[in-house]
Formats: C-alpha cells, structure tokens, sequence
C-alpha cells in the first residue's frame, strides 16, 4: 500500500510505503531520481530487517544470560547484610538526639507552630 502527500513546510511530495512498517520518501521532480529513490528504500528494507533480527538474536542471548545470572545467589550477600545492619545501627545512633524522633504521630507543621508560639510567649516577659 502506498500513500502520496505534500509536505507544505518542505514543499515537496511524499510517497509513505506501508506494510508491516512504513518508509516515506521524498519525491523531486526527476521522475528518473523518483525510481531510482524508490529502488534504494526498497533495498534499504532488506537491509534493515537483516539488522532488527541481529539486534533480536542479540536481545535474546543477553535475556538468556539474564536469567542464568537472576538465578545465581549473590556471592556478597552476607556481607551486606551484615553492613545493612550496622548502617541501620549508626542511623539510629545519628537520630538519637534529634527531636523528630519524639513526634510519632504528630504533624510536623503543627509541631512548629506550637513551637513557635510558646517561644513568642517567653519574649513576652
């Protein structure tokens, strides 16, 4: 299936092939060039079909390779754990001192303006 078109920015005609992809191809005005523009998209598509099933044989082994390497245990995984821990550990340690830890429920908005309020209150004395 073919369809013909102008494009009016380029002021050219377009000639869109259509199967199961679509190749546009600008048009001039050499009938000669036409054929000759139609033969090359024509060859090109051989060419770029060859290249689509390299990348799929390609997607494939990596997607195999993929699910070999998902399947394998994780040679560090106790050492991660084991520095997970103690991270958590540290970030506890780090957050001891500070007063968000006291609000569990609370919100913080709030919080601060009854925080502000009451230090307003002592500049009243």
């Amino acid at each position: 299936m073919e369809e013909i078109k102008f494009d009016a920015m380029r002021r050219e005609f377009q000639i869109t092939l259509k199967r199961k992809m679509s190749y546009s191809i600008f048009l001039s005005t050499d009938i000669f060039g036409n054929i000759q523009r139609l033969d090359n998209a024509l060859a090109e598509m051989e060419k770029r079909i060859q290249t689509c099933e390299e990348l799929l044989a390609d997607t494939r082994v990596q997607f195999a390779n993929a699910k070999i390497a998902v399947e394998q245990p994780f040679p560090q995984e106790e050492e991660l754990k084991a520095k997970s821990a103690r991270l958590d550990e540290l970030n506890i340690l780090l957050n001891l001192d500070k007063r968000e830890n006291e609000i569990i429920d609370g919100n913080r908005e709030e919080d601060i303006t009854q925080e502000r309020a009451s230090k307003e209150k002592n500049y009243e004395r």
